[in-house]
This record gives structure tokens, C-alpha cells and sequence, in this order.
């Protein structure tokens, strides 16, 4: 997805659950996220990845010179092997902006990023983005 501009304009249930992981992350290794996200503080509820065992898992798997802002993700499970996040595995030159996190993040080795104001860790290894108030 290159250069896109996505306003959320309501709140949104996936609808998935730990019997039904349908999410598949937005942007993936090779072709990745580049644009602007604008949640306007909605919600994005029940997010469940179907891969849990692959890598760059998260409302958006891998970014790369975005921005991604004001989006809540509340409830949901994000689980992966590496690079992995309620709102980002792994992004590039990426903003991430007013944003939360309030999904169950588990992943099998130490990349693991809950991208929440309750968990303000260093960002290590080849992930490069920048927090504003998250």
C-alpha cells in the first residue's frame, strides 16, 4: 500500500476471537505500509491475527515512512514469533501518533512491542519508529 490516506470514521469490531483469528496485518515484508493513518480516536475492537507463529504481526504488520495516529485498539489477542505489536510489528521512518494499545500481545522471542502509554520500552534491533504521546 504505498502513499495511501485512510480516515477511520467509526469505531470498528473485527470480530474475531481466540476461536476465530481473521486478521491479517495491513502491510507485510516486501510491501509494506506507506501513508498516512487518521483513527480520529476510534476504536478497533476483538483484533485477532490469523499467523501466530510468523513475524510482523499487528494492526499493521510492517510500515514504512507512515504515520499512523489517533487509533485505539481495545481488546484482542496479537500473537507472533518476532516484530510484533497491537499497533505495529515493525516500521521504517514511521510516526506513530495519540495511539493505544490495549490488546494481549505475546510473542516467542523478545521483539515484541505492546505500542501503549502503559509500556514505554526502548525500540531495539532494525525497528525504527517514533512515539508522540502514546
Amino acid at each position: 500500500m504505498r502513499e495511501k490516506r485512510v480516515k477511520v470514521v467509526a469505531d470498528i469490531d473485527l470480530g474475531g476471537s481466540k476461536q476465530n483469528r481473521n486478521w491479517e496485518p495491513i502491510g507485510i515484508e516486501g510491501t509494506s505500509f506507506s501513508g498516512t493513518l487518521e483513527g480520529n480516536n476510534h476504536k478497533i475492537s476483538n483484533i485477532y491475527n490469523k499467523e501466530v507463529s510468523g513475524n510482523y504481526q499487528g494492526l499493521f504488520g510492517v510500515a514504512q515512512n507512515a504515520t499512523i495516529q489517533n487509533i485505539i485498539i481495545e481488546g484482542g489477542q496479537v500473537q507472533g514469533r518476532e516484530f510484533v505489536g497491537g499497533i505495529i510489528g515493525n516500521g521504517k521512518g514511521t510516526n506513530i501518533i495519540d495511539c493505544e494499545n490495549h490488546a494481549q500481545i505475546i510473542a516467542q522471542k523478545e521483539k515484541c512491542w505492546r505500542n501503549s502509554r502503559k509500556n514505554r520500552r526502548k525500540w531495539k534491533s532494525r525497528t525504527m519508529y517514533k512515539l508522540w504521546k502514546c
